[in-house]
């Protein structure tokens, strides 16, 4: 607004570096701010079978030190959903594997990562999950998990991702304690920045890997999970982030942040690519 009124007034020629910086950064500014159902198609492309999908970085179910799975969990079962993502799902360090298995006896097909060292990864289907891959992240706790699920007559390759942290929340209590004197606040946020470009950097290299498991996959794909970034990760969005009509078409897809389910996490989103 200050921009618009500038160019009316003497004082115009100051807003041409600031309209040069905003058309310099298009690109980046239309990934992060889009209308909501930007790339929905229109209701004559909808054709095939309705698919509800949940994704959700659950924490392991045990949220402001209280353990939330069984509500989670019948809340999610209302939903009706024909698969279910999550990552950070919780393990047996939080609940029994029974417990787990009939919190979420509604989904009949179940996959859950086995490494220990990497925070737990799940899809949960309606319909048969077939191969499975899992990629561990190389000097990381984080992974991606890829199945292939048989929907009637046709699959479908979900992948299922939890990329680097931001690393904000370790820091955080440091940096806004009013205990803490500047000096150790000063220093905390420098190593905060120092960690965040790391982490940057790693998940641009675990998004470069997507990319390519999105490009060779041979059968139309749905990618979903906790990215820890904004839309900006352009790095999987500029070549998969497209609506294209397929025999399955992606009908609902809840995010569960909010209200007693909210996560730390960053950005949860999902998109669907066809072949």
């Amino acid at each position: 607004m200050l921009v618009a009124i500038q160019l009316f007034t003497k004082t115009k020629w100051k807003t041409i570096i600031p309209l040069l910086a905003i058309l310099l950064h298009t690109d980046y500014l239309l990934a992060v701010y889009q209308p909501l159902y930007w790339n929905e198609p229109t209701a004559s492309e909808q054709e095939g079978t309705p698919l509800t999908v949940v994704t959700y970085n659950a924490s392991h179910f045990y949220w402001d030190r209280k353990y939330t799975m069984n509500e989670a969990a019948a809340y999610i079962k209302k939903l009706q959903p024909d698969i279910v993502c999550f990552q950070e799902a919780p393990g047996d360090g939080y609940y029994h594997r029974d417990s787990i298995r009939y919190a979420f006896d509604y989904v009949l097909y179940k996959y859950i990562s086995r490494r220990t060292d990497h925070l737990p990864t799940t899809i949960y289907s309606r319909y048969p999950i077939h191969s499975v891959k899992a990629l561990y992240y190389k000097n990381s706790s984080n992974m991606s998990l890829i199945a292939d699920v048989r929907i009637n007559n046709q699959y479908i390759r979900v992948i299922n991702n939890h990329f680097e942290t931001t690393s904000v929340n370790a820091y955080r209590g440091i940096i806004t304690a009013p205990g803490k004197s500047l000096k150790v606040r000063a220093k905390a946020v420098k190593d905060l920045v120092l960690k965040m470009k790391s982490n940057y950097q790693k998940r641009a290299e675990q998004a470069d890997t997507i990319h390519a498991e999105i490009e060779r996959s041979p059968y139309p794909v749905l990618v979903c999970g906790d990215f820890n970034d904004t839309p900006a990760l352009i790095h999987i969005i500029e070549c998969a982030r497209v609506w294209l009509t397929v025999s399955v078409i992606v009908e609902v897809v809840i995010n569960i942040c909010s209200g007693s389910y909210t996560s730390s996490g960053g950005l949860i989103m999902f998109f669907i690519r066809g072949r």
